[in-house]
C-alpha cells in the first residue's frame, strides 16, 4: 500500500476549522514525521469558507434590504444609459441609512458616521452593477443641492439605486435632477469589459472550445476574467492571447448590440455564462470580423456574447490590452488579470521605468540589462559556493576546537557533548554537525548551538549505537528547541531546530543531559 507524504489542504483545514490548529503548527508537526502540508490547497479551502461567510451575511442583508425596498411602493427606474451619459429625471424616493425621508441634506460638519443617502429616480443613465462589471459613479444635481454617487446597483430587480453623499445643499422627493454619469470611469470601464469578451473569445481560439467563463469582474482600472481549464497557460499560450486580442484591437472592428430571443441567441451560437438568468428577449454583444466568411457576402464574428454590460463601439477604442497575471483559482479554473486603455499605459509606463531604474544600478543601458544580469550571478554563484568551501573549513574548525576542552558527560551509558560555538548561518551550522557526526564513537550524541540571526539555533547528531539505545537526535533537538520557544525535526542521526529567545540558547543546551537522561528513560 502506497504511503500518503502529504497532508490534504482539506484535512488541514478542518484542523484549523474544527480543532484550532494553527496552519503553522500543523506545518511543524507535519514536517517532524516526514510529511508535507498543501498549504495552497488549504487556502483554496479558507477562501471557501470566507465566500460562505459572505454568501450568508449578504443573505441576511438582502431578506432585510428586501423589505425595506418593498415599502417604497411600485415605483420602477428606467435606465437609459446605454444612448447616454446625462439624463434629465425625477426624484422617486429618497433614504438615508436604510429608512425613507422625504429629503437629505448636505452635512455640514463631518460627524463620526457620514450617513449613506440612496436616490431613486424614474429615469437613469447610471449603469447599476451586474454581470462584473461595476456600477457607474458621477453626480445628481437638483435645483437645491447635488449628490456625489459613488456606486449603482440593481435592488428588488425593478429598481436602481444610486448610493452616495450629498455634498451641496438638499435633495427632495419630486426634485427634477440631471444625472451626470462619471464619463471617464465609464469609458474605461467599456474598455476593459469589451476588453474581456475579446480575451474570451482569444483564450477558446488558442485553448479550445471547453473553455467558458465562471467569473469576471469589469472595473475601471483593471479587469478580471475566470474560465475553465485545467492546466497553467503556458508562456506562449499567454503571448497567443494577448497578441490575438490586440490584432483584434488595431483592426478596429465594429461592436454591435441587438435584442433578440433567447432560443434565437442560443441556435445562433451566442454564449450565455454561470449562473446568469435571462428572460425570453436578451441583448446580444457581438464583435465583428475583418476576414470574409464561409458564406459569400457575410462576415464571421470573432465574439458573440449574452451581455447587458456597456461597450466601447469599435475594438481600437480599447487602446491595447496587457495580461498582468494568470493563476489558478480553484480545481478546473483560471484566472487572468488584464489591462486596458490607460490603465495599459499607465502599466507600460511603471514597468520602463523599473526597468530604467535597474539599468541605472547596474550601470548599464536597457538593452544590455539581461547581460549585466547574467554575469552579476555568475559572479554571485562563484562567490557563493567560495562562501560553502569557507563555512565548511571554518565548521569542522569549530567542531575540533570547541570539542577538545569539553568533557563529554556520560548519561545511562550515553557520551554527551555540547558546545556553544559561533556560527554564521544555519548552513554553517550543520556543517558542524556533519563534521561532529563522522567522528562519533561508540554510543555518543552530540549537540551545538548558536545564535544566528538574533535567534537561537541548535544541531543534534547520534551515533549509531546511540540510535540503537533509543536516542534519536530530531526527537532530541525538538525537545531542546521547545526550551528556547521553537521546534526542530530532521533525521534520527542528525536533526536541527531553532527557538525564538536567544537569551535562552545557555539555558536551552544546560538541560540537554537531563533531556537526553528523559529519553533514554522512556518518559
Amino acid at each position: 500500500e502506497r504511503r500518503v507524504q502529504e497532508v490534504s489542504g482539506a484535512e488541514a483545514f478542518i484542523l484549523h476549522d474544527t480543532y484550532g490548529f494553527p496552519l503553522e503548527l500543523t506545518v511543524e508537526i507535519a514536517r517532524e514525521r516526514g510529511f508535507s502540508v498543501d498549504e495552497a490547497g488549504f487556502e483554496i479551502e479558507m477562501e471557501k469558507q470566507r465566500e460562505r461567510a459572505r454568501a450568508a451575511t449578504k443573505g441576511a442583508e438582502s431578506v432585510a434590504a428586501a423589505q425595506v425596498y418593498a415599502a417604497l411602493g411600485d415605483i420602477e427606474t428606467t435606465f437609459g444609459g446605454y444612448e447616454t451619459l446625462e439624463t434629465e429625471s425625477s426624484v422617486l424616493a429618497v433614504m438615508v441609512d436604510g429608512q425613507s425621508v422625504d429629503a437629505a441634506g448636505a452635512v455640514r460638519e463631518p460627524p463620526l458616521h457620514e450617513p449613506q443617502v440612496e436616490l431613486f429616480l424614474a429615469e437613469t443613465s447610471f449603469y447599476p452593477e451586474g454581470g462584473g462589471q461595476v456600477g457607474d459613479r458621477g453626480e445628481i444635481a437638483g435645483p437645491n443641492g447635488r449628490v456625489a454617487v459613488e456606486d449603482t446597483r440593481t435592488v428588488a430587480e425593478r429598481l436602481i439605486v444610486h448610493r452616495g453623499r450629498v455634498v451641496e445643499g438638499r435633495i427632495s422627493v419630486g426634485d427634477t435632477v440631471t444625472a451626470r454619469v462619471d464619463a471617464q470611469h465609464r469609458q474605461d470601464t467599456m474598455r476593459n469589459h469589451t476588453g474581456t469578451h475579446l480575451l474570451h473569445a482569444a483564450l477558446r481560439k488558442v485553448l479550445g472550445a471547453h473553455v467558458r467563463q465562471s467569473g469576471s469582474l469589469v472595473a475601471p482600472d483593471h479587469l478580471r476574467f475566470d474560465f475553465t481549464h485545467t492546466e497553467p497557460l503556458t508562456e506562449e499560450q499567454v503571448a497567443e492571447v494577448q497578441r490575438l486580442v490586440n490584432d483584434k484591437v488595431r483592426q478596429d472592428l465594429p461592436v454591435e448590440t441587438r435584442q433578440t430571443g433567447y432560443d434565437q441567441a442560443m441556435a445562433d451560437g451566442v454564449l450565455a455564462f454561470f449562473g446568469e438568468k435571462y428572460g425570453e428577449e436578451v441583448r446580444v454583444v457581438e464583435v465583428g470580423s475583418a476576414q470574409s466568411g464561409d458564406r459569400p457576402g457575410v462576415a464571421p464574428k470573432f465574439s458573440a456574447e449574452l451581455c447587458g454590460g456597456t461597450h466601447c463601439r469599435r475594438t481600437g477604442e480599447i487602446g491595447v490590452l496587457i495580461i498582468t497575471g494568470e493563476s489558478s483559482i480553484g480545481a478546473g479554473v483560471r484566472r487572468i488579470e488584464a489591462l486596458t486603455g490607460r490603465g495599459a499605459e499607465g502599466y507600460v509606463r511603471t514597468q520602463a521605468a523599473t526597468l530604467d531604474e535597474i539599468a541605472r544600478r547596474l550601470g548599464a543601458p536597457r538593452e544590455a540589462v539581461p547581460t549585466k544580469l547574467e554575469a552579476l550571478l555568475a559572479e554571485l554563484d562563484a562567490e557563493r559556493k567560495k562562501v560553502e568551501r569557507l563555512e565548511r573549513s571554518l565548521a569542522s574548525g569549530a567542531t575540533a576546537k570547541a570539542s577538545r576542552p569539553a568533557k563529554p558527560e556520560v548519561v545511562d551509558g550515553v557520551s554527551v557533548s555540547v558546545v556553544e560555538v559561533e556560527a554564521t548561518s544555519d548552513q554553517a551550522l550543520r556543517y558542524i554537525g556533519d563534521s561532529a557526526k563522522r567522528e562519533l564513537e561508540g554510543t555518543a550524541t552530540a549537540v551545538y548551538g548558536a545564535v544566528i540571526d538574533e535567534k537561537p539555533a541548535f544541531v543534534a547528531v547520534a551515533s549509531e549505537g546511540a540510535i540503537a539505545r533509543g536516542l534519536s537526535a530530531d526527537v532530541l533537538v525538538r525537545e531542546i528547541a521547545r526550551v528556547a520557544g521553537g521546534g526542530g525535526g530532521g533525521r534520527p542521526d542528525m536533526a536541527t531546530g531553532g527557538g525564538k529567545d536567544p537569551a535562552k540558547l545557555a539555558y536551552a543546551l544546560k538541560q540537554v543531559p537531563d533531556i537526553v537522561r528523559k529519553l533514554l528513560a522512556g518518559t
